[in-house]
């Protein structure tokens, strides 16, 4: 299991528990908080994605006119925005 959903396990309070005489029953609220932490991790990943695309500069490219290096940030910004406001839904 890798440590990132380890983490999140840990976080939702599961008992992260190897020996089996220990083991419990896992709740409804706590298996609903391990998944709404699981989509937020992953909404945040991909809005980070969205904000590390490369976006020329414009002495880069000859002819790259200002405004489409502007738009193509705020489309980028826009974008991790709209990724990030879908765990408020």
């Amino acid at each position: 299991m890798n440590e990132r959903i380890r983490g999140l396990l840990n976080e939702a309070t599961f008992g992260l528990e190897t020996d089996l005489s220990k083991q419990r029953t896992v709740t409804l609220n706590e298996i609903e908080k391990f998944a709404a932490l699981v989509a937020a991790a992953e909404r945040e990943a991909c809005a980070k994605v969205c904000e590390s695309l490369e976006i020329p500069h414009p002495d880069t490219i000859e002819g790259l006119h200002p405004d489409y290096v502007d738009g193509k940030r705020m489309a980028v910004m826009q974008c991790a925005a709209a990724i990030r406001a879908r765990g408020n839904e």
